[in-house]
């Protein structure tokens, strides 16, 4: 699944469980799968998007559906993300942090004005305070 299909699934997600919200603030008792899965009857949506979205509505199937192989992946061929800096940008913001951690000195002086904002310097800064003293 690419990451605009699974940005699909996310705001199906969304979208159902404000369905199932507006349908409760009028007292009909119905569950995302339900719905789910009445879409899926009527063909409504894309087949895969929404199948998706009903697997993700069952906690015992839903760890099956997400794959933190992308992540493992950039973890490990740290080198991979210096050239294609669109696999450090997929990472959730934690999973950048984790990779700036380990890796940011792979990156030339380029790369890490694109990677490392100033807020994260200012952070890094107050957490690990020191001074260079020069003689």
């Amino acid at each position: 699944m690419t990451k605009e299909e699974g940005d699909e699934v996310d705001g199906m997600l969304d979208l159902v469980g404000e369905a199932v919200g507006l349908l409760e603030l009028r007292g009909i008792k119905v569950s995302r799968k339900q719905i789910l899965i009445a879409a899926l009857q009527a063909g409504l949506g894309d087949k895969r998007i929404m199948s998706t979205a009903l697997v993700l509505t069952n906690r015992t199937l839903a760890p099956m559906v997400k794959s933190d192989f992308k992540t493992r992946w950039a973890m490990t061929h740290p080198d991979m993300v210096v050239f294609y800096d669109f696999i450090f940008f997929d990472l959730n913001e934690e999973e950048q942090m984790e990779w700036l951690e380990r890796y940011q000195t792979r990156l030339g002086p380029a790369q890490r004005s694109s990677f490392i904002t100033d807020a994260d310097l200012q952070s890094a800064e107050e957490e690990f305070p020191f001074e260079f003293e020069f003689e």
